[in-house]
């Protein structure tokens, strides 16, 4: 239910290419890079995960559209936002317990992936 609601709000939006969901894509990536940005320690983390969790899904929603816009995905060189994002997760994974948070605000956007790739699969 909850992937018909993000295929619902993705596709009610009006992207004419997959370059256009890219680039929001990236914007997306430098928000979550933003936010973490000012997270100094495990606790302030821990007080952003459900924001972050939220803004992950979001990501994962466009990387899906971009994907059936396109069908084959053709490789985009990593953009503004991609740096950025993995600059600031290589910082937090340096603090002790960040890494489990992290991947604790990425789950649901993980799991929305894998049921598009498996179903993407299904269809074959």
């Amino acid at each position: 239910m909850r992937l018909f609601i993000l295929f619902f709000f993705l596709f009610s939006c009006s992207y004419g290419s997959r370059e256009e969901v890219c680039v929001d894509t990236d914007e997306q990536m430098e928000k979550i890079a933003l936010q973490l940005s000012v997270i100094k320690n495990k606790v302030e983390l821990e007080r952003n995960i459900s924001t972050l969790s939220k803004k992950f899904y979001k990501l994962s929603g466009l990387i899906i559209l971009a994907d059936r816009l396109e069908g084959v995905p053709k490789p985009l060189p990593p953009g503004k936002g991609a740096t950025l994002l993995q600059e600031e997760m290589l910082r937090l994974y340096k603090i002790h317990g960040a890494r489990e948070l992290i991947e604790k605000a990425q789950l649901k956007g993980l799991k929305a992936l894998e049921k598009y790739e498996e179903t993407k699969e299904s269809l074959r």
